[in-house]
């Protein structure tokens, strides 16, 4: 362990505790904690990819087409166990491609089409306010033709992040007031009041935003090639983390 020295101008070296560091100011002690706090979104946003198909019978060369508003209303159906309905989709943006043609349940893109048509790709963003658990048991239900991907984006709302910014300060402050409290009494002396705050940057992590695919095969939008089941706390909980630096008087008897 250190020397600890007390000189007249009252100065105390620098004792470590783990990852939380207190240095010496004069008259004061002065403690760096970091705390973190890990919270759950308020709400999901889904991204839902659709487009249109032709299906082609590969024995007839008959052509059937999938369109937007077939796809929409298997869409519909699969959403309504989850009490959602139509008007909660809302169309984030559309356009159009040449055709594409499913044959033995495979997208094929070449040059044959009936109508030399091109084909509606629309997305639709959808508001997720239930449990995770029961959103990927909803996507697992998408898998019907001209269902292409689904990203899933954790929402976090002001009042949530004020609350948990409120909730990781309290815990950062009763650390920095214990490692203080430590550090007088192993200097044979007593802390008085708080004489400075400093607060660092409040730091968000866990913020890739995995997606689900016609497949359903779950992927990392860092292309990192992780299973959701892997990363599930990418869009399960973020962690805040806070650093703290607090000065505490020095009583004098």
């Amino acid at each position: 362990m250190k020397k600890i020295v007390l000189v007249a101008a009252l100065l105390i070296t620098a004792i470590g505790f783990g990852q939380n560091n207190t240095r010496p100011i004069s008259n004061v002690i002065t403690t760096t904690v970091n705390e973190s706090i890990e919270i759950s979104p308020s709400h999901y946003t889904i991204l839902l990819s659709l487009s249109e198909k032709v299906n082609i019978d590969e024995e007839t060369q008959v052509t059937k087409p999938i369109t937007m508003d077939m796809i929409l209303k298997r869409l519909v159906e699969k959403m309504a166990p989850y009490d959602l309905e139509e008007r909660d989709l809302e169309l984030y943006s559309f356009s159009e491609s040449t055709s594409a043609t499913i044959m033995n349940g495979y997208n094929a893109y070449n040059n044959y089409s009936a109508s030399k048509k091109k084909l509606l790709s629309r997305l639709y963003q959808l508001t997720w306010m239930k449990d995770v658990s029961a959103l990927e048991t909803f996507l697992s239900s998408l898998r019907f033709n001209g269902f292409e991907m689904a990203q899933i984006i954790p929402e976090y709302s002001e009042s949530l992040i004020a609350d948990a910014k409120k909730r990781l300060l309290e815990k950062a402050l009763a650390t920095a007031k214990q490692n203080a409290t430590i550090m007088a009494e192993v200097s044979g002396i007593k802390i008085g009041n708080v004489q400075a705050i400093y607060e660092g940057d409040l730091i968000s992590e866990n913020m890739n935003y995995p997606y689900y695919n016609y497949n359903n095969g779950y992927a990392n939008v860092a292309a990192n090639g992780t299973s959701i089941f892997v990363i599930g706390n990418t869009i399960k909980s973020r962690e805040e983390t806070v650093s703290l630096t607090v000065s505490y008087s020095i009583k004098t008897e």
